[in-house]
């Protein structure tokens, strides 16, 4: 559940359902806001973890960003700790969802 005490003491709000955010009619409009475009963990299974974070790295090599969330599981660690040392080889950068929603532009659809 989305907090708006919270979120006015956030660098940026990113809450799982944008529909629960207040951020998005106009009760804290100054807070930087992002919608994610991937959930990566809707399941516990590794192999379809590791598949969401690969079509997060398609969809971010093909807009120039991109933005996934996640629980901290341990099914969801070892799926990232895998991938991570080859995101850089393959021109990824990961960057706080602050910077992205600091932007301030729309990413590509």
């Amino acid at each position: 559940m989305h907090d708006p005490a919270l979120a006015r003491e956030a660098l940026a709000d990113l809450p799982s359902d944008i529909a629960e955010s207040p951020l998005f009619n106009g009760d804290l409009a100054p807070v930087p806001a992002a919608r994610r475009d991937l959930f990566l963990d809707e399941s516990d299974d590794r192999a379809a973890i590791a598949s969401a974070i690969d079509r997060l790295v398609d969809l971010a090599l093909r807009r120039g960003a991109a933005i996934g969330i996640a629980h901290p599981r341990p099914e969801t660690i070892a799926a990232l700790a895998e991938r991570l040392p080859r995101l850089r080889d393959q021109g990824v950068e990961l960057v706080p969802v602050s910077f992205l929603a600091e932007r301030g532009e729309e990413l590509p659809e």
